[in-house]
Parts: C-alpha cells; structure tokens; sequence
C-alpha cells in the first residue's frame, strides 16, 4: 500500500522538481554580451548595454550582480539578476536591480528591470 502511494506521488514530486528555481552567482554565458533594441543601436552607447559575469552596464547606471536565478518556464527558460546599481553620473545615487531575461532561440531575448517594461532585445555581435 505504502509503495503504491509513493509511486502516485512520484510525478508529481518531479513535476515541482523540474520547475525549482535554480541559483547561480552570475549570468551564465549565453546571456552575457551587448544587446540592443536593433542591429543600428549595436553601435549606439545610447541604448544598448552590456552584461558581463557579476556586471551589468547600461547608458547611465552599472550594477554588481549578487545572484542570478534560473526558472524554468513552459516556453524556455527566465532570468533575473539582482543586485545594486549607481548611477554614473552620481555614484552616490544607488538603487535595487531585478533584471529580467527570457531568452529566445533566434539570439533575441525580452529584457527589462520590471515585468511591465520588458522589451524586446537582441544579441550584438562584434561585427555590429
């Protein structure tokens, strides 16, 4: 009796185990890079950014990633960074980042620091 109400539950106990949340110290390496609205703005410092291992470094702020968590999604994977940025011009002027990324599969990803602003990002490459 008891294996067979183990074996029932067996599904879904691995169900809640493949969508568990995975903790990383820094962005994993397919997310690291330029990105930008479009190819053009690849060259513009005006509104791509860059994020690095344990960095994030946009127009006007850079931020220090303390962890990155991973969640499974139905249709990929999710991101979120979170950390502290200054801003460049003030350093004194400090703030909370919670990045979020879901990357896609044609080297474009939804980027954006609340659910309600992501947009739609791709992936420079150096010949941009």
């Amino acid at each position: 009796m008891r294996k067979q109400i183990l074996l029932s539950l067996l599904p879904v106990i691995m169900l809640q185990a493949a969508h568990a949340d995975v903790r990383h110290e820094s962005f994993p390496t397919e997310l690291q890079g330029v990105w930008a609205p479009n190819a053009e703005a690849c060259q513009s410092d005006n509104t791509r950014f860059t994020i690095n291992e344990k960095t994030v470094q946009g127009p006007k702020i850079t931020c220090a990633v303390d962890y990155v968590v991973e969640r499974a999604v139905p249709n990929g994977t999710d991101y979120s960074g979170r950390g502290s940025c200054s801003n460049r011009s003030n350093p004194d002027d400090k703030s909370f980042m919670n990045l979020i990324i879901q990357l896609h599969n044609n080297g474009q990803a939804s980027i954006g620091m609340t659910l309600d602003s992501v947009a739609e990002y791709q992936h420079c490459t150096s010949g941009q």
